[in-house]
């Protein structure tokens, strides 16, 4: 995996968007957990405070890592599915072409995995793009290597994992996910009363995993933005 870049990161979720959940939660939200003063206080200090866990793992400033999942898996990649399946579709119209498409003998396997991943064949000493290869051999045309790169570049498509120390991703934890626990605020509120607490404890942070993409739900008649997890841990 790789670490995403600095823009990338808060393309997930702007600051003044983050900014607003921390401040709903903390003026509005916080009250409903029935804390002593002195534990919301505490519940807020750590909220706005740095500990040693966010530096070791380097968090931004909303307190979240973001790493983008690198599969190699041919069956989980849905743009070379697609150009895979696309090529064997023209070998059944074209039963000529199999050869030029699938040479070993000349180092060319163009229905390699390892090929697509690369982007580029050797043909003799040169190496060349393959989109512009089988453009020029009139096998693949400009709609269809459109089709398979706009596969290649949907965030659809992609997974990201992040290592999250914000409050809100705790609050978050089961509430208006695709699965539930007893910490599902809309469920019976004794199992989920100790939800703010998680962030005062030192050695505690959440990882999970989603696509990127944010979500609204309303809690107590505040909206909250916020991310909807594939699994979490």
């Amino acid at each position: 995996m790789d670490r995403c870049s600095e823009s990338r990161e808060y393309s997930f979720m702007y600051n003044e968007s983050n900014e607003q959940n921390l401040q709903i939660f903390k003026e509005n939200l916080l009250q409903y957990f029935f804390y002593t003063t002195k534990t919301k206080n505490r519940v807020i200090k750590a909220i706005d405070n740095r500990g040693y866990l966010d530096d070791y793992f380097s968090l931004n400033v909303q307190k979240r890592a973001w790493y983008e999942i690198k599969y190699d898996n041919p069956d989980e990649d849905e743009a070379y599915q697609h150009y895979y399946n696309l090529l064997h579709r023209k070998i059944n119209e074209n039963g000529g072409i199999y050869k030029l498409l699938h040479s070993e003998e000349d180092g060319l396997n163009l229905f390699a995995y390892s090929t697509f991943k690369k982007g580029k064949v050797k043909i003799g000493k040169q190496e060349v793009k393959i989109f512009k290869y089988l453009k020029k051999k009139n096998i693949l045309t400009d709609e269809e290597i459109e089709k398979i790169t706009t596969f290649k570049k949907s965030d659809d498509a992609k997974f990201y994992l992040c290592i999250s120390r914000n409050i809100i991703d705790y609050i978050f934890i089961s509430t208006n996910q695709s699965f539930s626990s007893c910490m599902n605020m809309r469920g019976s509120y004794p199992y989920w009363l100790g939800l703010p607490s998680m962030v005062i404890d030192p050695n505690r942070f959440l990882v999970f995993v989603c696509k990127g993409k944010i979500s609204k739900c309303s809690l107590k008649g505040y909206d909250f933005k916020h991310f909807k997890y594939l699994s979490r841990s």
